[in-house]
């Protein structure tokens, strides 16, 4: 188990940045904005801004606390995930054990991880969205493109060639593996397997 407080220094962690000036209309919340380490969704995929999540909200011209709302359940999701899947979902995970203290001195730990997602998430609303509006026909017409951003793609031999964020997501969370349960790799039954 981990608090509350694991889940909200990991949401706070990531910040989607400074908006431009075509979003000058809306007031995003400075939680939003800046993260606690500094860094930006856009460093883990340029298409992750606000000026994208907005146009592929569902609600045309969504209202100030809505989009930041929206904005802070996107972060929250993430978070929530990330932290399951490094921790409730590993087999050496113990639910009576507060993790809470491990989290929060190893928070750097999840931080490529949750990035990854909120950049998984945002693609992803950006392949479903509903508005009919110019950013719709264009994610239509390159929904390949998309797809391609979030699984990568792999040549006529099985090689990687372009490494999707689907990947660097779960290569964030292995990483987070070795660093919370070094002694515990998922699907990896003997260390001493070769």
């Amino acid at each position: 188990m981990y608090q509350e407080q694991s889940i909200i220094d990991l949401m706070e962690s990531v910040g989607f940045g400074e908006p431009s000036e075509e979003l000058s209309e809306i007031t995003i919340d400075q939680s939003n904005i800046e993260g606690t380490t500094n860094r930006t969704f856009k460093g883990f995929h340029r298409l992750v801004n606000l000026e994208n999540i907005y146009a592929t909200v569902d609600v045309i011209d969504m209202q100030d606390d809505d989009f930041n709302n929206h904005l802070e359940q996107l972060r929250s999701d993430a978070a929530r995930s990330i932290l399951s899947k490094v921790f409730n979902q590993n087999k050496s995970y113990q639910s009576d054990f507060d993790y809470s203290d491990k989290i929060s001195s190893n928070l750097s730990a999840l931080i490529d991880a949750f990035g990854y997602q909120v950049a998984y998430d945002a693609i992803e609303q950006m392949m479903v969205t509903k508005r009919a509006n110019i950013e719709e026909r264009n994610a239509k017409l390159s929904i390949s493109s998309l797809k391609m951003e979030l699984e990568g793609a792999i040549n006529n031999d099985g090689k990687v060639i372009a490494k999707g964020i689907e990947r660097k997501l779960n290569d964030a969370i292995t990483n987070a593996y070795l660093i919370f349960f070094p002694k515990a790799m998922p699907g990896i039954e003997n260390a001493n397997c070769w």
